[in-house]
């Protein structure tokens, strides 16, 4: 390990200037490894996440990787200055990068924090590490009172959480500067159980208050305890008998002792149990830590009385102090997926499903961003079987949002052949296409492997395809250009809404929705049997000021609408009014179509100069001719009727 020496602006201001939050102390360099370092650096950092699948998965990524050790100031629960550390990491790559702000779990010891490249029990530093490997530069503070930091940790405290993520990205930045890394002004959030928690607090923090004008792109939390003091206390401890984790009410409840909120009136005695005082007095309040030192039984832990007032008892000292802890209640505009366990016994997955109705709930009922605030469900796989899951889809929705592409192949191509050669690449993923009828493109699907469950299922794909998956998080092994890789794949149905929630206008003929037009990828229209109709691509929509409805048969349709942060359905009858006695001729985009409410017999287009460009036996309702040159042309269309229809089209 080494100093880093050249840092003299940030390491000299706190002599010359008062020290404020986001000022760095200093910076050690902790790693610097060759591809081959990596791969080592895995094998024993992985804890028991340790799947087949998803260890080669990781191991996938050829890449060397540095990381930095960073000592900074931010502010403690009694709001003073205090040193507090972190880890910034990224791969060894000469192409911009985007950036993953990464808040971690709860851990068991305040040494096992990122910028030790450790992390809880059996969780070990997979989270971290999966960002770094997948092209991020990550930015992961320990907390305040983690690591080398000063003072003792406050367990789920919104204010130091959301502080020392903050001011540890402000000092981070000026580290990426002094370094010289290529990168992208582009932020995404993550965080898993206390680090969820840890996330929320930031966005609800930056909503406040953001001097520093930090804007995430995209948020993914997993499994979080976002109301503390109501689903996470009442259902998730109260109303039962086990709890997995009562070493971690002890520390929460220390926390409170610590904070203004003291639960009891001379003695801890009278809150902790006589059989738990002492390994109480040890772990917690030596902070010599510890998560499974408590008893399965949460009540053994405390005294009967205690138990009974924080029951009963409203104002009890514990309910006070956890009510500042909620940060499920309010109005949140960046865009995110909370993800969660069907089963988790320690933070029940109603924290989930009550933050997301409360904060779209501030949205008007017609506002479609309230979509932008998503709910995701993986398998009944508890707190700690819930990681890899998570792992895979936060990494799966951001690489689909990156400016560096899903796999950084516009980054790289920058880099290589400029600006130029990146923005003439087709920037459409076909991961995030449709999810009705999922299209990987020019990749070949060779196996598909199912992280919902307790174990991971691994199956061939011979006979299987991506629309036929249950909603969940899988690992998917592709083929392209001779080269396998392994991806991991978000399945998740499209919510389906009413029509009058999501359609503008309709006139003559062309549908105007209520989506920002910018934001728009696509909209897929499927029949009754899912069965892909046509594509309407962000830039036809925008060419026709909508859906062009004309050339769709009167019959129903699912209609799927594509953005990059949700996908929504809705349901809809065609019926334009053509009758048999009605023929419409036009032009869209350099096609000449047709429709009628009879059989067209066939159909003939001439040039201005009368040569004949095409002549075609129809016998169907609709007709679209391929691309043509620009121009006008005389268009004849014969009914089965006997029906004879002439119009000049100009394109």
């Amino acid at each position: 390990m080494k100093k880093i020496t050249t840092f003299l602006l940030g390491l000299a201001a706190p002599f010359y200037f008062a020290q404020q939050a986001g000022d760095l102390v200093s910076v050690e360099q902790k790693l610097d490894l060759t591809p081959q370092g990596v791969a080592n650096f895995i094998a024993n950092n992985l804890g028991e996440q340790n799947a087949p699948d998803f260890v080669n998965y990781l191991n996938g990524f050829n890449v060397g990787l540095k990381g930095y050790k960073i000592t900074y100031y931010t502010k403690n629960e009694n709001n003073n200055l205090v040193k507090a550390t972190g880890l910034l990491m990224f791969p060894n790559v000469g192409f911009k990068l985007s950036t993953v702000v990464s808040d971690h779990g709860t851990t068991d010891s305040r040494h096992n924090v990122p910028s030790n490249f450790k992390g809880v029990l059996t969780a070990g530093f997979v989270v971290e590490l999966s960002y770094v490997l997948n092209g991020y530069i990550l930015m992961a503070p320990d907390y305040v009172g983690m690591g080398t930091g000063e003072g003792v940790h406050p367990y789920v405290d919104y204010a130091t959480e959301a502080g020392a993520t903050i001011d540890f990205v402000t000092a981070a930045n000026k580290v990426l500067a002094q370094l010289g890394v290529k990168r992208y002004d582009e932020y995404f959030l993550a965080g898993y159980s206390q680090g969820a928690h840890a996330a929320m607090s930031t966005l609800k923090k930056l909503s406040i208050s953001n001097p520093t004008s930090l804007k995430f792109k995209y948020a993914y939390m997993g499994d979080g305890p976002y109301d503390f003091s109501g689903v996470t206390l009442n259902k998730g401890v109260l109303e039962k008998d086990f709890y997995p984790f009562t070493a971690f009410l002890a520390n929460v409840l220390h926390s409170c002792n610590n904070t203004g909120y003291k639960t009891y009136n001379t003695s801890v005695s009278e809150v902790i149990s006589a059989e738990y005082l002492d390994r109480y007095n040890y772990h917690v309040v030596q902070d010599n830590g510890g998560l499974l030192w408590g008893p399965v039984i949460w009540r053994q832990l405390f005294t009967s009385n205690f138990i009974n007032d924080v029951t009963n008892n409203p104002n009890n000292k514990l309910r006070q102090c956890m009510k500042p802890k909620d940060v499920y209640d309010w109005y949140n505009k960046t865009p995110m997926t909370l993800g969660h366990s069907t089963v988790d016994l320690a933070i029940p997955p109603e924290n989930t499903s009550k933050t997301i109705e409360v904060q779209r709930g501030y949205y008007p009922w017609w506002d479609l961003n309230k979509y932008k605030l998503d709910s995701f469900y993986w398998g009944p796989l508890g707190h700690v079987g819930g990681i890899v899951p998570f792992v895979l889809a936060s990494n799966a929705k951001f690489n689909t949002l990156r400016s560096g592409g899903l796999l950084n192949q516009w980054a790289i191509a920058g880099s290589i052949f400029g600006k130029q050669s990146a923005s003439a690449l087709s920037k459409t993923d076909p991961l995030s296409s449709s999810q009705i009828k999922p299209d990987l493109g020019n990749m070949q699907l060779i196996e598909i492997t199912d992280f919902n469950q307790e174990k991971a299922v691994n199956r061939s794909a011979a006979n299987r395809n991506l629309s036929s998956l249950k909603d969940g998080i899988y690992l998917l092994k592709v083929a392209e250009n001779n080269e396998e890789k392994l991806i991991p794949y978000i399945k998740n149905t499209p919510t389906e809404i009413a029509e009058n929630e999501i359609i503008q206008s309709e006139n003559n003929a062309v549908l105007q929705l209520k989506v920002n037009p910018q934001e728009l990828s696509s909209v897929h229209i499927f029949d009754e049997n899912k069965n892909l109709v046509k594509t309407i691509s962000s830039e036809q929509y925008q060419n026709n000021s909508g859906i062009d409805l004309r050339d769709l048969e009167n019959k129903n349709y699912i209609f799927e609408v594509v953005t990059p942060f949700y996908h929504l359905q809705f349901k809809k009858s065609i019926d334009l009014g053509v009758s048999g006695s009605t023929s419409d001729i036009y032009a869209q985009n350099r096609q000449i179509k047709a429709r009628s409410g009879d059989i067209i017999k066939n159909i003939s287009i001439y040039s201005i100069s009368g040569a004949l460009v095409l002549q075609q036996e129809v016998n169907q309702s609709l007709f679209e001719s391929k691309n043509l040159e620009p121009g006008v042309y005389l268009v004849q269309i014969s009914l089965a009727n006997g029906k004879v229809i002439h119009k000049k089209i100009k394109l």
